[in-house]
């Protein structure tokens, strides 16, 4: 997620960072080939099966392809893909802030940056307060990712509450009833074990669609299709707990349908501007340059989450090979704190993250002085998948004037998945 907001005299204004979006420079390794790139979507997928070690051969042979590829598509001394960097961004921001000031007739030495930035966006705006401490305004960093593991490239650690976002699925299954929710059993036990299953029958056979009311042409249901399927609807469960259910309910009895229409917005492959990104800010400070070192590094993954490591595990791979390297001027070496900001980050957090536990949040606060984390009773990817009342007023009061909630804080949600209203402890 790379939503991002920028206070502009009285409005606020997002933006694309680097390369994102409609902005440049260029990070696409098929540039004029938009055929070619559709072409490599279906065949580069992020998910791996850790249970096959064809799987894991393959996936180690293409990201390593792809990184050569896009490293002699970017080799040119006029590409400019290398200055698509996350401190590259923080200085456009700071940029952006002093023509901001100039324009309301302020000097631009006190200009100060009021930001909301989600998911990546943490690590930006961490990235900024590091960079420029005297310049914070009001930053507010919800969903918090940790600038420490995001820079050293594992991305390993963000899946530590994930079969804890899993198992939510299950309690809230339960407690909405069968009316509610298609996979309902007595049990919270029964509905994990029913999961399983599913997961194992189609780990091994894959389920097959061929209704032209579904798909455009004969498609499969795979394992790693499943697992990935299951990290998207993490995010948000409120939405898109109900139809996972269904999904859930119609794959017990061999039907893929619901969920082959589901995949084109899924979009599981691994060529992403995102990928480009964190690899250049990492820098090759990871090396899983053998397949001995990648093989761990998967059972690391999947170690923390049995679920959905098999999604997240590649997120690494895909900078083995790929040689763009920012300039020394734009390389972060340092930890993302400061001792003292011009005015305290407000870092929020929901109890469940599935890809950016609650820790991360307390972590980061804990290295910018001053800061307060605000913790959601919910389960999803920033505290927008889990509104809150409570958490919109503080945000209000936090812009208004820049009071913090107090140590410890915690706002619930309006309402959980499957409509199950309030007052569910996680």
């Amino acid at each position: 997620m790379l939503t991002l907001f920028l206070r502009h005299l009285d409005n606020y204004v997002g933006f694309d960072p680097r390369g994102v979006g409609q902005s440049g420079p260029s990070v696409d390794c098929f540039p004029g080939n938009p055929v070619a790139k559709a072409q490599l979507a279906p065949s580069f997928i992020r998910p791996v099966n850790s249970q096959d070690p064809i799987s894991l051969s393959q996936e180690f042979a293409k990201a390593g392809a792809y990184g050569d590829w896009c490293s002699r598509v970017h080799s040119s001394p006029n590409s400019g893909a290398k200055y698509a960097n996350t401190p590259a961004v923080a200085a456009d921001m700071l940029n952006y802030a002093e023509k901001a000031a100039i324009l309301k007739g302020e000097k631009k030495g006190d200009a100060k940056l009021w930001y909301y930035g989600l998911s990546y966006g943490t690590v930006l705006g961490a990235t900024f307060a590091t960079l420029f401490p005297e310049r914070v305004g009001r930053i507010i960093l919800d969903g918090v990712m940790d600038s420490e593991v995001y820079y050293t490239g594992k991305w390993d650690e963000n899946v530590a509450q994930s079969d804890e976002a899993v198992g939510s699925f299950f309690t809230y299954c339960h407690l909405a009833g069968p009316d509610k929710c298609a996979v309902y059993s007595n049990s919270t036990e029964l509905i994990k074990a029913r999961l399983d299953s599913v997961i194992a029958d189609v780990r091994k056979n894959p389920v097959q669609v061929s209704d032209p009311a579904f798909v455009e042409f004969p498609t499969i249901v795979t394992y790693e299709i499943l697992n990935f399927v299951l990290l998207s609807v993490l995010y948000a469960p409120s939405q898109y707990f109900p139809m996972f259910a269904q999904i859930f309910a119609d794959l017990e009895r061999r039907n893929g349908s619901l969920i082959a229409t589901v995949l084109p917005r899924a979009k599981a492959t691994a060529d992403s501007v995102g990928a480009m990104i964190l690899c250049m800010d990492a820098v090759g400070r990871y090396n899983l340059s053998t397949p001995e070192l990648w093989e761990a590094h998967v059972e690391r993954v999947v170690a923390k989450s049995s679920y959905i490591g098999d999604s997240w595990a590649s997120i690494s791979l895909i900078c083995r090979n790929l040689r763009i390297t920012p300039p020394k001027s734009q390389q972060f070496n340092t930890l993302a704190s400061a001792n003292n900001t011009a005015s305290p980050i407000l870092f929020i957090g929901n109890t469940v993250d599935p890809v950016t536990p609650i820790k991360m949040a307390r972590k980061m606060s804990g290295l910018f002085g001053g800061s307060k984390v605000l913790e959601v009773r919910g389960v999803g990817h920033c505290s927008i998948s889990a509104f809150s009342t409570c958490t919109a007023s503080y945000i209000q009061r936090y812009l208004a004037d820049g009071s913090l909630p107090k140590e410890g804080t915690v706002c619930e949600p309006e309402g959980l998945p499957f409509g199950n209203g309030m007052g569910i402890s996680l």
